[in-house]
């Protein structure tokens, strides 16, 4: 639990799994809930991001910092980057996008699915609407809220809106690690992350170091 490894700069924990670095600890567990979907409701659990280096989301990060990149509201609206101030710049990017150095998939513990039985890879968006009553993987994220809660080494840190990260229910963890690699992730290492960073916005957080630690680092939805 080095430095390098919180916050994404070098990861030598990773294997693949269907074509994601994901932590080599996880594969069993993850491979045991994707077999669950599909025998208990006939759902294909697939991935869509995993492992996050440090340098790509510091390249996410970025393009949203430049209006490069599509802003979204917490409803999942669009923004218009133009008539935004630095401060609403900051937290409408800090809703969906973790800070470059203090995301939870520089791990390779965390990770985004869906159900590719009941919506494509091409047509996913990631927002609230695709998990609501109505949305098409609404039934597959009921199933997954029982698998949660009963038998599971998985979590979902966003499952409410505690006002930091939106709500993100496609965003699994695996709490066997990822709460010790949370414990890890001091404040310390946050100030080192951003002082060592080309982020844009940098200022910015700077000057409210220790709130945008415990609100968008520290502030998660706990395992049961």
């Amino acid at each position: 639990m080095n430095y390098n490894l919180l916050t994404g700069r070098e990861n030598k924990e990773l294997t693949k799994f269907e074509n994601y670095l994901v932590h080599s600890d996880v594969v069993t567990s993850l491979k045991n809930l994707k077999d669950a979907a599909k025998d208990e409701i006939g759902a294909d659990l697939q991935i869509i991001s995993s492992f996050r280096s440090f340098d790509s989301q510091q390249s996410i990060w970025n393009a949203k910092a430049q209006g490069k990149r599509e802003l979204l509201n917490s409803e999942g609206d669009k923004l218009n980057f133009e008539s935004l101030t630095q401060d609403e710049l900051l937290n409408s990017i800090l809703r969906w996008s973790a800070i470059p150095g203090a995301s939870r998939h520089h791990w390779g513990t965390d990770f985004d699915i869906y159900d590719a039985n009941k919506i494509s890879k091409e047509n996913l968006q990631l927002v609230g609407s695709e998990s609501d009553k109505g949305g098409p993987l609404y039934d597959f994220h009921l199933w997954l809220d029982k698998k949660l809660e009963n038998e599971s080494d998985f979590f979902r840190p966003y499952n409410r809106d505690l006002g930091g990260v939106n709500v993100e229910k496609w965003h699994l963890s695996y709490s066997p690690l990822s709460m010790k690699y949370l414990e890890a992730y001091t404040i310390d290492i946050f100030e080192q992350n951003i002082q060592q960073s080309d982020i844009l916005l940098k200022d910015q957080i700077m000057k409210k170091l220790d709130y945008f630690y415990e609100t968008f680092v520290k502030n998660i939805s706990f395992p049961l």
